[in-house]
Parts: C-alpha cells; sequence; structure tokens
C-alpha cells in the first residue's frame, strides 16, 4: 500500500490510470473511507489530501497456444463538460475549437449552449475558443477544489461569471460581494456567509443544467431590469 499526496491537478481517474487501476477499485478501497466520505467525488480533492492506493496483484489468464488473443483494458475517459451562456441566454449552435495537449478538437455547442468532448485522461490543461473568439479561456483539467474549501466557491462563482478578484483561498472584499450577488440572485440572504444552503445551492448551480439554466435567467432579469 502506497499514500500518494494529492497535489493541484490530481483526480482519482488520472492516478488510476497512472497505477494501473479501475478508478472504484482505489475510490472505494476501505483505506479511503475517510477522504471519501470527506470529498464526495473521487475528481474533485484538495491538494495535501492522502489517497491510498493498493499494490498491484499479478492476474493470470489461460488462454490456449499457438492463437491469437485480445485482452481489453478496463478505463475510464476524462470528459469535459461545459455550459455557454451570453447574459442569460445559451450560446446555442456556435463553432468551438478546443485545443488540449496539442490535439485540437472542433464541434458546436448544442441547442442549450452545452459541448461535451471525451478526453485522455492525462490532459492537464487546454484553450477553448467559441465562435471565432467571441470566447476564448484557458481550461484546466482537474483543478476544482472541493467547494468546503474557499478555493472551491471562488472557483465555482468565477466559473459561473462572478467576479471574484484574485482566486487565492482567501475570504476578501471581492469574494464577499460575488457571494452577495450569488445568493441575491438564488433568493437567499444576502449575508456574504458561506453557510451550508450558500455552499448547496452553489453546487447546484454549478452542476447541474437545470439549476444553471435558472441561474442565468434570473440574471438576465437583473440585467434587463425585469
Amino acid at each position: 500500500m502506497r499514500r500518494h499526496r494529492i497535489e493541484q491537478g490530481d483526480s482519482v481517474v488520472r492516478l488510476a490510470e497512472q497505477y494501473g487501476f479501475a478508478p472504484d477499485t482505489i475510490w472505494n478501497h476501505p483505506d479511503n473511507a475517510e477522504l471519501k466520505a470527506l470529498r464526495k467525488d473521487m475528481n474533485v480533492l484538495a491538494p495535501g489530501d492522502m489517497l491510498a492506493v493498493p499494490d498491484l496483484r499479478l492476474r493470470e489468464e489461460a488462454c490456449a497456444t499457438g492463437r491469437r488473443h485480445v485482452f481489453r483494458r478496463r478505463g475510464v475517459p476524462t470528459v469535459f463538460r461545459a455550459q455557454l451562456y451570453d447574459r442569460g441566454e445559451a450560446r446555442r449552435n456556435e463553432p468551438y475549437e478546443l485545443e488540449v495537449d496539442g490535439r485540437l478538437y472542433t464541434g458546436q455547442t448544442d441547442d442549450e449552449g452545452k459541448i461535451e468532448v471525451y478526453l485522455p485522461n492525462g490532459a492537464r490543461r487546454g484553450r477553448l475558443v467559441v465562435n471565432r473568439g467571441e470566447v476564448d479561456a484557458e481550461v484546466r483539467f482537474g483543478h476544482m477544489d472541493p467547494i468546503t474549501e474557499i478555493a472551491g466557491v471562488q472557483k465555482r462563482l468565477a466559473n459561473l461569471g462572478f467576479e471574484v478578484g484574485a482566486i487565492d483561498g482567501v475570504m476578501h472584499a471581492r469574494l464577499s460581494a460575488a457571494l452577495r450577488a450569488f445568493q441575491t440572485l438564488v433568493g437567499l440572504a444576502p449575508t456574504a456567509e458561506l453557510d451550508d444552503e450558500t455552499r448547496a445551492a452553489l453546487a447546484d448551480c454549478h452542476d447541474l443544467p437545470d439549476k444553471l439554466e435558472e441561474l442565468a435567467e434570473r440574471a438576465a432579469k437583473a440585467i434587463g431590469g425585469g
């Protein structure tokens, strides 16, 4: 058994490929029960977390000699998903280019402004360009921090379009202002407090398409004065 200290950008899916396991084999190991209870999501870990990685065991397969045999390796690809809005309106059917580690993926957003691309598990960073440069953004894979961490809150708010200032894991004035704006939009008291209700609403809006669409509609009304 080895202990892997999580660094920024690590995920169980990526590490499972590195160590030769299926992701669930590592994540569901009894020695990771405490970490699993703390983090919930195997791909949203915090730098400094300790992940238990079991030793590989030799497996034997009986097969006839003099014949050709095919063995399939189980693996889970990385999926990049994004949903794009402009002032509350989904960016529908717009061409995009996603360059990841020197490889180019092209397509167009769907009717809800969504992008979904399967990537190698080793993907680290990329660049997303939508509609010939109207959107031009750097993308870092595996860099989302748990929502229990201030940095995780900052990154989710920034992804949703709120101005949070420096993403530094510190509660400062610009982050407080962003929190109040978010709380107001979702119908919570604008206290700028990171309570459980605020974290849950932020997680839903960031990760669930229906909640994101609802948030975008509210933002559009706020901008339009409706």
